[in-house]
């Protein structure tokens, strides 16, 4: 099964593309791949542009259109890849570990989306998703309907619960950005 890194979001409350923020001195999304690499034998980023990922990540999908949705990501993805299943994966989520991947992996059945759930929040950017999803989803963009919860409620969608809200820590603003970095510096 591949791994679709999706960095094609608009970064707005970030102020800059959060994908080529520095971390870990390489790019977020370089950090990400990498990671992935270790755990995913195919892994592919998901953007509007190549250019700014060519230098690492060999496995690129095109993103088209001026939409800025994760929904146009999978979309992409699940139609370029044609796999029975794909793993995706938000970007600014860097402190998710194997071993949350594996649960999902073990757990999943017959959903068509199969995602990460805390007490807090429903994590449907780090999830597996069936191809057969695809015409719901390509019907929703015509619609002009991104909205994920929308998605999962017209499929047959399952989640594993965990309890660790940190562990899916997105980095949307500068402050989550600087807090990532601390806790980056501590875990080593």
């Amino acid at each position: 099964m591949p791994c679709v890194i999706l960095c094609g979001g608009k970064s707005s409350r970030m102020g800059s593309n959060k994908a080529l923020l520095p971390f870990s001195h390489i790019p977020l999304a370089q950090y990400m791949y990498k990671r992935m690499q270790k755990i995913f034998e195919n892994v592919f980023l998901v953007a509007k542009d190549s250019t700014p990922f060519s230098s690492f990540a060999p496995h690129f999908i095109q993103e088209e259109g001026e939409v800025y949705a994760p929904l146009i990501g999978i979309e992409r993805a699940l139609e370029s890849l044609r796999e029975q299943r794909a793993f995706f994966l938000s970007v600014d989520t860097p402190f998710i570990e194997q071993k949350e991947i594996d649960l999902l992996f073990e757990r999943v059945r017959e959903e068509q989306i199969f995602y990460a759930k805390t007490p807090q929040k429903s994590h449907y950017l780090c999830g597996i998703y069936h191809y057969d999803t695809l015409p719901i989803i390509k019907e929703m963009i015509e619609k002009e309907d991104f909205k994920m919860s929308q998605l999962i409620s017209r499929v047959k969608s399952g989640f594993v619960e965990f309890d660790d809200e940190s562990i899916f820590s997105n980095l949307n603003t500068p402050q989550d950005y600087q807090n990532a970095l601390k806790r980056l510096e501590q875990n080593g």
